[in-house]
C-alpha cells in the first residue's frame, strides 16, 4: 500500500464533487458498503480515524455503481 493514497474524506471528496458533493453523501456511501470496501482495502483506520486508500476506493465505487445498474436494468 502507497501511504500516499491515504486520504482524509475531506481531502478525497475535494477532487470527487461530481460523485460526492458533501461530506454527508460519502459517509452515507461508507456506511452502506463498507464491508465491501473493508474487504477491498479502500478503507484504513491506522490512527483509529477513517482513511481512505484512493486507488482503491475510486475502484470500489465504480464497481458498487456498476453492479447498481445492473441489478436496475
Amino acid at each position: 500500500m502507497n501511504l500516499n493514497n491515504l486520504k482524509t474524506i475531506n481531502e478525497y471528496i475535494q477532487d470527487r464533487r461530481n460523485v460526492f458533493p458533501s461530506k454527508p453523501s460519502i459517509e452515507w456511501f461508507i456506511r452502506k458498503h463498507k464491508p465491501h470496501l473493508l474487504e477491498a482495502g479502500a478503507l484504513s483506520m491506522p490512527t483509529g480515524r477513517t482513511l481512505i486508500n484512493s486507488e482503491i476506493f475510486d475502484q470500489a465505487v465504480l464497481d458498487i455503481g456498476q453492479k447498481a445498474y445492473e441489478v436496475n436494468q
